[in-house]
């Protein structure tokens, strides 16, 4: 993990935390993590995110379907907040400049 986690803060102070993906394996057993691990992402600036399913798990439940859908809303909600921010930063920028 201090590995993932060493690559993320590297990743988030180059020129490439846009451009370079990391993508998230899904299983059960990782489901519950996927809003954190993208919000540890997102908090240390790499902004381009996804996942992918591990097709060996077994995903027959309704609790992987609640489950993900509860995640996905956690990083919809990050997303939304994150683009609030970035558009109140650049309508700051803009009212500074003109003052």
């Amino acid at each position: 993990m201090n590995i993932f986690k060493n690559m993320i803060l590297q990743l988030g102070k180059s020129e490439y935390n846009d451009k370079i993906s990391i993508v998230h394996a899904l299983t059960p057993e990782t489901l519950p993590y996927l809003a954190d691990s993208f919000k540890f992402c997102f908090d240390n600036n790499v902004l381009s995110l996804g996942y992918y399913y591990i097709h060996e798990a077994n995903y027959n439940s309704d609790y992987i379907y609640k489950e993900f859908e509860k995640q996905i809303r956690k990083i919809c909600d990050m997303y939304i907040q994150m683009i609030k921010l970035i558009f109140i930063n650049w309508v700051n920028y803009f009212n500074e400049e003109e003052s």
